[in-house]
């Protein structure tokens, strides 16, 4: 909500639902932002990419880094799971993957870090093309 997301979406079996605790932990963001559940993950996506929003799937397979990209358009950001990454299905879905250039010995981040950096520079060069 910070770096201007309009929302959150997760699938219903595979996603945690909202608690109290997440509430608490998102520091008063959960008030101010839509979050819901879908049944399927990739229909929903599906049904985006026919409003003309550009899907890009986060991915350390990835040769396309958040950097170089030209955000000037509508998107949605898919976030796989910690460990697993993003489902095949999903995975290709999605218009095209992203990644992050680490430096270090680390070679993925955990979902809220990499969402974070994801969204930081997306805003950071839409800022720069204003």
């Amino acid at each position: 909500e910070a770096l201007g997301a309009h929302g959150v979406v997760s699938e219903k079996r595979r996603g945690s639902p909202l608690s109290a605790v997440a509430v608490k932990t998102s520091a008063g963001a959960a008030a101010h932002l839509p979050v819901t559940q879908v049944t399927n993950l990739v229909r929903y996506l599906k049904d985006l990419k026919k409003q003309n929003i550009w899907i890009y799937g986060a991915s350390t397979a990835s040769i396309n880094t958040v950097e170089a990209i030209d955000w000037d358009r509508e998107i949605a950001i898919v976030i796989g799971s910690e460990g697993r990454g993003l489902r095949k299905l999903v995975r290709e879905t999605c218009d095209d993957l992203v990644s992050i250039k680490l430096r270090g010995q680390t070679e993925s981040l955990n979902a809220s870090v990499a969402t974070g950096i994801l969204l930081n520079t997306i805003q950071t060069k839409r800022s720069k093309n204003t």
